[in-house]
Parts: structure tokens; C-alpha cells; sequence
């Protein structure tokens, strides 16, 4: 059986000391594993981290479960198990949403770690629902899936992650939560790349339905106006209606 305690941090003069403690327990033995952190806050609120007596295995528990809890804290929970059922929820609405909302959240969570965050706030999944939403949202959703939205998706995901870098940074001073704010702004900001259906580059979905479906429907829609254009007369007629 595991447990994961976690001591919330303790401030002296912006210095924050994080101490996660791992202990596994059996019949015979017992096992503790610690693993200190000292997070500092700079002058402009961000954060400078000094790690010691890092246990690997530790980080690679916390980043693997923090992918899983993801999920959830869109509902504004903390639970595993939660987030299983919301991935399996997306692989069964569509696989794409599924793999692409899985890359958000693992992104998030690894640029959290990179960034010096704090443990606890990548273990409850706060650094992975936020690039989660993107990734879902612009994967094939939002834009109809090809290999410049692709790309597109991949590089929203990572502006995500820096936008709440910086949000974050700010609205802690003022104790207010982040939300989804980083999502909204990203977003909205991508979705300028979105133009008319017929436009190859990042085209925008001919129906609302799952990606698989918006995708064919879009070559559907494709190919439909490429054969009009060729033969004439029927193009003019099209473009009357």
C-alpha cells in the first residue's frame, strides 16, 4: 500500500520549502523515500528552483500520475481515478480528441517540471488541464485536422503552458485563481488561423461532430468543389446559390 504525503509550503522570506514523502508499506519492511525541494520567488514573481536529493523515481510517480488527474481538474477535482474514466470517455468519443488532450497534459505536466513548479501543484494536475482543453479543443474540434493544424495544435499547447507561466505568476499575488483562462486566450488567438471551409491551410470544420467525421466530411467538401470548378457552368451555378 502508498501513501503520498505532502506538506504544503511555509514562507520565509519568499523561500518555499516543499517536502514530498513517499513511504511504502508491507509486511516485512517499510520503505520512506524523501525528496527535498527549496522553490524561490523572484522579484517578478517567478519561480527559481534549487532541488537537492532528487529521487528520479519520485518525479517520474509524480509525472505520471499528474497526467492521469488532469482530466478531473476541469471539473475542479483532484482525483485519479476520475480522470481514467474522463480518458476513457474521450477514446470512446474519439480516439484523436483522446491522443491529442493525453499530449496537452503531458506537455503541461513536463513544462511544469522544466519551469520549477511546485510538486504539489504538478501532482494534483493544475499545470496539465489548462493545455489539456487546448489540445482537445483545437486537435481536430475546432479546426479540421491536417498537417498544418497539427502543427498548429502541438505549438498552441506549448504557448498554453507559457501563457499560464506567466498568468499564474501574476494572479498569485493577488490570490485569485487562473481557471481557464490561459485556454480561453490561447484559443482565441489560434482560432484567427481558421478560415473558409474550401481553404486547404487551416480550414474550419463544414459540420460540428467528432474529428474523424468533420475530417472526412471536410474532403467530402473538397473534392466536391474541386470536380464543380471543373466542369463548367456548374461552378457559376454553385456560387448563384
Amino acid at each position: 500500500m502508498s501513501e503520498l504525503h505532502s506538506i504544503p509550503p511555509t514562507s520565509d522570506f519568499a523561500k518555499h520549502l516543499i517536502l514530498v514523502v513517499f513511504s511504502t508499506h508491507n509486511a516485512t519492511s517499510e520503505t520512506t523515500t524523501m525528496l527535498t525541494t527549496t522553490t524561490m520567488v523572484d522579484d517578478a514573481g517567478f519561480y527559481v528552483q534549487n532541488t537537492s536529493n532528487v529521487d528520479w523515481e519520485m518525479v517520474e510517480f509524480i509525472y505520471v500520475t499528474s497526467i492521469v488527474t488532469s482530466p478531473s481538474q476541469v471539473f475542479a477535482i483532484d482525483n485519479t481515478m476520475f480522470g481514467s474514466v474522463v480518458y476513457l470517455a474521450l477514446v470512446l468519443f474519439s480516439p484523436t480528441t483522446a491522443a491529442f488532450s493525453f499530449l496537452g497534459a503531458l506537455v503541461g505536466c513536463l513544462a511544469g517540471l522544466e519551469l520549477g513548479v511546485e510538486y504539489g501543484e504538478i501532482y494534483n494536475g493544475s499545470w496539465g488541464y489548462n493545455s489539456l482543453l487546448t489540445g482537445a479543443a483545437l486537435g481536430g474540434n475546432l479546426l479540421v485536422l491536417n498537417g498544418q493544424t497539427t502543427v498548429a495544435t502541438v505549438v498552441a499547447i506549448v504557448y498554453t503552458v507559457l501563457v499560464q507561466y506567466c498568468v499564474q505568476s501574476v494572479f498569485t499575488k493577488m490570490d485569485l485563481p487562473i481557471l481557464t483562462l490561459p485556454f480561453a486566450i490561447v484559443v482565441s488567438l489560434f482560432l484567427k488561423l481558421r478560415s473558409n471551409k474550401n481553404n486547404a491551410t487551416f480550414p474550419q470544420p463544414v459540420s460540428v461532430s467528432c474529428p474523424e467525421k468533420q475530417h472526412h466530411d471536410y474532403l467530402e467538401s473538397r473534392s466536391a468543389h474541386v470536380q464543380a470548378v471543373d466542369i463548367p457552368g456548374e461552378a457559376d451555378f454553385e456560387f448563384q446559390n
